[in-house]
């Protein structure tokens, strides 16, 4: 593991007034990527994740409106590529904690972040670098 970022969750909205907001994704947008990844591997970000509709206040003008909220967990992990100086493209995705990993059965197994972390700290203890069998990261990859 090279380089760890702690973040707080951004804001559901973007504040107009802050000009440092506009180069952070929303709350929404970084969902809305982690669910991108979530589908191009056949998993699921429920139930740790979770879109739901709620009805505006009576309060507020478009009452009859519904607005959607993303409920997101206390703690997630973000693994993201290495970033190349050289590179065009962004740092891309590569694994997001919690999830919820599908079978051709329709089993469902959950992987939660205190699993990823106990499996790193014993893939430590070993001395050894691990993945699973998807290529995720439970060893020591670049985690950001």
């Amino acid at each position: 593991m090279a380089d760890v970022q702690v973040l707080n969750w951004p804001p559901a909205s973007r504040s107009f007034d802050d000009p440092v907001d506009k180069h952070r994704p929303t709350r929404d947008e970084l969902v809305t990527e982690f669910e991108r990844w979530a589908d191009q591997h056949d998993h699921s970000l429920e139930p740790a994740f979770h879109r739901r509709e709620v009805a505006v206040s009576s309060f507020e003008v478009g009452a009859n409106d519904s607005i959607e909220r993303v409920r997101v967990p206390l703690v997630a992990l973000a693994f993201y590529e290495a970033e190349d100086s050289s590179a065009a493209e962004p740092r891309s995705l590569r694994g997001v904690v919690p999830y919820t990993e599908r079978s051709q059965t329709g089993n469902e197994r959950t992987h939660t972040v205190h699993e990823w972390l106990s499996a790193v700290e014993t893939s430590a203890d070993d001395g050894r670098e691990r993945t699973t069998r998807h290529g995720r990261p439970t060893g020591r990859e670049e985690v950001k």
